[in-house]
């Protein structure tokens, strides 16, 4: 039995509403580490397991969790030989090659756990459950003894991180239509250990969803949506889960089970050495609600449509849709569903970057404009097979396991810090298409809107997921706008949210920042000695002190609200899905240049990450000559001590080496900003446009025209280039005087 099992915890009493485990009442100032133990993490669903050999018959326990080179023996194809749409839509082809894949050996989770454990003691076994779920399940995560809690106990197969078997092996925890029938079975099994039905209340989700644990079929029958006929390769089962985001509830719904929440709304610290007490992840600290927020989402109501022009030349599918029939035309070429390219794949025929088309039950290929599901976006669906093609006709139209997200440079961490037999990516040119495709998805993620406003820009920043923007991880993450504001002759008059790519450093009060902080509240502060406010301490956090990301469709605030990821310092209307941002023209101001930008990963929490991770890891190799190379590192930055290196002083070195996670261009644009040449002062008769003509223009322009040529000011006046177009030469002459004068007649549109 596991010492997870609800029957090893001791009771607990409730005085004046609050939970306090008997005969250990927990007094405040307990200090640092906290004396947590793995029951306080504990979430329903399968337990750790003693695993047996595969394939024994009869009830003989959990089955182990086969490895990926199991799998790459039928769901593989050769990438170099191997012709489309088999390179691309056979499963471990694209996964091997994505964060899923390397969710364990990803540097900075590591780093981030090895903190997470030196403040709250087995803490990092709530860590592993996702990041490793396989080891975790068999119980090769965090030990009673305190063995394992920084990984060390976690074994190659296990390392290879979100793979095949954990998610094909899961069990719809609410027993849904359309879940196998041997699933009532396994979850009556799990006994106390069942995620319970939860009811729904008012405007918050209920149902064995809301427990976040994942349920395993302890038998290997691997689960997928497709009815694979007669088949006899392994065991297989059709279900209906796999179709649905909450297939990827357990983990992208983060819950800190260390606290309960309030009548207030606040976050209080439970007993030491209890389960929560309810196991409802509503009720829990909600460090990331990607998936809840989906729910509360126009998507979760869908299909919603989502298109953009479309940047490839093929009018029509290139191939015919069945034997002698003609190809079906596209009902309108020019649009594409929003995530239904890449960005990276090539089409074999046309050269151009490929659009991922389906079947429908006719046969006639299609491309799909409408998104309602996770895998919607982050698996599209494209006419394929889903293993070898000598094993399975293209037929299918099979989910491309790119798993494609923002991450912009952590694969080539892990890439460069592993040998590629650790990794299973033995093709540098694949990392860097994976790594594109995450920049291409969060370059499709946002538009972006101007407006000239009164003597403001208006900058409109829309949000085009399913989630909040930016989404997921909020630790590190951020996106902003960078305004440029230009004179006549394209010189810079202004910039706002300017970034410091030599020391990684944004004017962050210039301009507008999304991200979410979290942080400690007075009494977590008095508990572990620790400022009160924002931190990068994950599993101390217990209050959200900034969230401005943006909503998507859908948004209400009475929802958002119930999942525990209300706005917080700012203020979106019900239905609202966009910001608005409005910036002071400056004088002399006659265009702006615009762009939002995204980060993966601040200075800020790098430098964290640096000084608290100080122990040296098992898992991540130390740089040598056949391992990997050090950066020098340069400006600002401490250069490294001598080796052994810690895990931050890595983690800090290769985030140097990739470019400090250089910030991402998700959108671009520009807006003239005066309504005409003439329209050069603002209403107190000050340089700016003010969007009208009147004797304020008139009056400044004659001021400026007939200045001293040593006068900076005389400048205003040039409002024409050599060829008396609108613009400017950095002269003032006739051609200036000439359009001024037959603009201020005409007067703005």
């Amino acid at each position: 039995m596991s010492i997870r099992k609800r029957g090893l915890w001791a009771p607990v009493l409730w005085l004046g509403g609050i939970g306090v485990a008997a005969g250990s009442l927990a007094l405040a100032g307990t200090g640092l580490p906290l004396p947590t133990q793995l029951s306080d993490f504990y979430l329903y669903g399968t337990q750790p397991q003693t695993p047996r050999p595969p394939n024994l018959p009869g009830d003989l326990g959990f089955n182990e969790m086969t490895s990926v080179e199991n799998c790459a023996g039928c769901h593989a194809t050769d990438i170099s030989v191997t012709e489309q749409p088999f390179s691309y839509s056979t499963p471990y082809n694209r996964w091997s090659y994505s964060m899923m894949s390397q969710s364990f050996r990803d540097p900075i989770f590591l780093a981030a756990m090895q903190v997470t454990e030196k403040v709250a003691v087995a803490s990092s076994d709530s860590c592993m459950r996702c990041h490793a779920p396989a080891g975790w399940v068999q119980d090769r995560g965090v030990q009673p003894d305190g063995s394992g809690r920084n990984g060390e106990l976690i074994e190659s197969p296990d390392r290879q991180g979100v793979n095949c078997i954990s998610c094909h092996r899961q069990v719809d925890p609410a027993n849904n239509p359309g879940a196998p029938a041997v699933d009532a079975e396994i979850l009556a099994a799990l006994g106390a250990d069942r995620p319970p039905d939860f009811p729904a209340v008012g405007e918050r989700p209920g149902s064995a969803i809301a427990a976040n644990g994942a349920v395993f079929d302890p038998e290997d029958r691997r689960r997928g949506p497709v009815d694979l006929g007669v088949f006899f390769y392994h065991q297989w089962l059709e279900s209906d889960f796999h179709r649905q985001s909450a297939m990827c509830a357990s983990c992208h719904d983060v819950s800190n089970a260390l606290f309960m929440k309030q009548p207030d709304g606040s976050y209080a610290l439970t007993p030491y050495g209890q389960p929560h007490p309810t196991g409802n992840k509503y009720d829990m600290y909600p460090m990331d609600r990607t998936y809840s927020e989906w729910l509360k989402s126009a998507f979760a109501q869908g299909p919603v449509t989502l298109t953009i022009p479309n940047p490839s030349t093929i009018p029509v599918p290139n191939e015919d849709p069945t034997p002698g029939a003609p190809p079906e035309p596209l009902a309108n070429p020019t649009l594409i569903g929003r995530y239904q390219m890449d960005g990276v794949t090539i089409d074999e025929t046309t050269g151009e970057k490929l659009i991922f088309r389906q079947r429908n039950e006719d046969g006639f290929r299609y491309v799909p404009v409408a998104y309602d599901s996770c895998q919607s976006c982050h698996q599209p669906k494209s006419i394929g097979t889903g293993c070898d093609p000598a094993l399975g006709p293209q037929s299918r139209n099979v989910p491309i396991h790119n798993f494609a997200g923002t991450n912009s440079w952590v694969l080539n961490a892990v890439n460069d810090l592993y040998p590629s037999g650790e990794t299973l990516m033995e093709r540098p040119e694949e990392v860097t298409a994976s790594v594109q495709r995450n920049l291409h998805m969060r370059r499709m993620a946002s538009d972006m809107e101007l407006l000239r406003v009164g003597p403001n820009l208006r900058v409109r920043v829309i949000n085009q997921t399913g989630h909040k923007l930016p989404g997921g991880f909020a630790e590190g993450r951020r996106m902003w706008i960078n305004v440029r504001f230009l004179n006549g002759a394209g010189g810079v008059v202004q910039e706002l949210g300017a970034y410091d790519s030599a020391t990684a450093v944004l004017d962050e009060a210039s301009t507008k920042v999304y991200e979410a902080k979290h942080g400690l509240d007075a009494a977590m502060a008095l508990e572990t000695g620790l400022p009160m406010g924002p931190t990068f301490h994950l599993d101390l956090n217990n209050k959200t002190y900034l969230d401005n990301r943006i909503p998507p469709r859908g948004f209400t605030n009475a929802g958002f609200e119930a999942i525990g990821a209300a706005p917080v310092g700012a203020t979106y209307a019900d239905g609202q899905f966009w910001d608005d941002t409005d910036f002071a023209i400056p004088a002399g101001a006659v265009r702006a240049e615009v762009s939002v930008f995204g980060q993966t990963t601040t200075r800020e929490y790098i430098e964290f990450l640096r000084s608290h991770a100080t122990d040296v890891s098992t898992i991540v190799p130390q740089p040598g000559v056949d391992t990997w190379t050090l950066p020098t590192i340069g400006g600002p930055f401490p250069p490294l001590g001598a080796a052994p290196y810690s895990l931050g002083d890595i983690v800090f070195a290769q985030w140097y080496k990739w470019g400090k996670s250089a910030p991402v261009e998700m959108d671009a644009g520009s807006v003239l900003l005066a309504c005409s040449p003439a329209d050069i002062a603002n209403t107190d008769g000050d340089a700016g446009p003010d969007g009208t003509v009147d004797n304020g223009d008139f009056s400044l322009f004659f001021s400026a025209f007939f200045a001293d040529e040593s006068d900076p000011a005389r400048l205003l006046a040039d409002v024409a280039n050599t060829d008396g177009d609108p613009g400017a030469d950095g002269t003032v002459d006739n051609g200036d005087f000439t359009l001024f004068f037959s603009a201020f007649f005409i007067g703005c549109p």
